[in-house]
């Protein structure tokens, strides 16, 4: 069978063309930024900043950007919605709005803040940063979004911008479609995405991703070792939620690649994509499920260890509560397990370890 499975696959591939047969080229690196740290120079004057960065510009005058046009010959308005600060960020182009989502998957980047400040330059002229995005480490930055041709052609004014811009502390970068087209880049953005809707995995488990996690970064294949039942579109539903960050989305997206925790708190901006009432799957087929129990999951029901498992037959959507004999102690529905959980009246026991009563966080 397998020498004929290999002939025919060898005739299959022979017939194809010579461009199909060929693997696909490398991509190339992607481009830097343009980047100036900050440092000693001829500042800028900052004219006026939006109010969430009164603290960071003291003194300043604040103004809140007025409503932006809805004639189509304004040219582009987007709207794009930012996890990591829970509002909706406008942009006058669609380099603006891919720059936002940029922001958003970044886990260098802490928040963004779009049309943030007019600037004066030395030389009397007048500048409008498009975003002033919060950083983690190091000094946060003012940024220019261009396509890769504007770039070029306004090549001599970055120079004295990103000087101005240094001297009052803050980094300066022009982001260009060399990062937000890089296909790498946009290709896990765009998975990512598609799959924010995605039903996550319960408090119980989040609880487990975050410890496993605690102790620094770790590459996807250890994390779906760890987590075997977690499905791909449940994984790219965290990243989105920006409960994990990818370290490096330069590169595709898979086992090889590192992530880390972000941010433990999502119920803000997922609780419309949980049910913790309904069951998951069937043992074994990627349903970690959208709740908080799991199957194998150690409960202790009014002293008793029990173990849960999936039914059977016309049972198939229950809990069983089976104790370490596996005998069948209870037959529940996941609402029935979800409210006993929060009237607590369950206890989880953690590896033998101090049982935790319903209802509460285990972080």
């Amino acid at each position: 069978m397998d020498e004929f499975l290999g002939e025919f696959l060898s005739r299959e591939l022979a017939a194809l063309p010579e461009t199909m047969r060929r693997r696909p080229e490398a991509v190339a690196p992607r481009e830097p930024d343009r980047f100036w740290e900050a440092a000693p120079g001829v500042p800028c004057v900052v004219e006026w900043v939006r109010p969430e960065l009164a603290r960071e510009f003291p003194g300043v005058p604040t103004r809140v950007p007025g409503r932006s046009s809805r004639s189509w010959t304004r040219g582009w308005q987007t709207r794009t919605f930012l996890q990591k600060t829970g509002r909706v960020a406008r942009g006058a182009s669609r380099w603006e709005s891919r720059h936002a989502l940029d922001v958003d998957f970044d886990v260098e980047a802490a928040a963004m803040c779009e049309q943030p400040m007019a600037i004066r330059m030395p030389d009397g002229s007048r500048h409008l940063p498009d975003a002033f995005v919060w950083m983690r480490r190091g000094p946060h930055e003012i940024r220019e979004v261009k396509p890769e041709s504007d770039a070029v052609e306004q090549e001599g004014r970055w120079s004295a911008i990103g000087g101005s811009v240094a001297a009052l502390g803050y980094g300066y970068r022009v982001v260009t479609d060399t990062r937000l087209a890089y296909p790498p880049r946009v290709a896990n953005i765009d998975a990512f995405m598609s799959h924010r809707h995605a039903e996550v995995p319960g408090d119980w488990v989040l609880n487990e991703m975050w410890r496993a996690l605690a102790s620094g970064p770790m590459t996807v294949g250890a994390f779906r070792a760890r987590f075997p039942e977690l499905a791909t579109k449940q994984l790219h539903a965290l990243v989105r939620l920006v409960f994990i960050g990818v370290t490096d989305l330069d590169r595709p997206f898979d086992d090889d690649s590192t992530i880390v925790r972000q941010r433990r708190d999502i119920r803000r901006v997922g609780a419309a994509f949980r049910s913790d009432c309904r069951p998951a799957g069937p043992e074994g087929e990627g349903g970690m499920g959208a709740e908080r129990f799991v199957v194998g999951q150690p409960l202790l029901v009014n002293g008793v260890p029990v173990v849960l498992r999936r039914g059977a037959g016309n049972d198939a959507t229950k809990w069983e509560v089976r104790d370490r004999n596996g005998d069948r102690v209870r037959l529940l529905s996941g609402r029935d397990l979800s409210e006993a959980w929060e009237r607590g009246e369950l206890l989880y026991d953690r590896n033998g370890g101090t049982p935790v009563r319903g209802g509460e966080e285990t972080r």
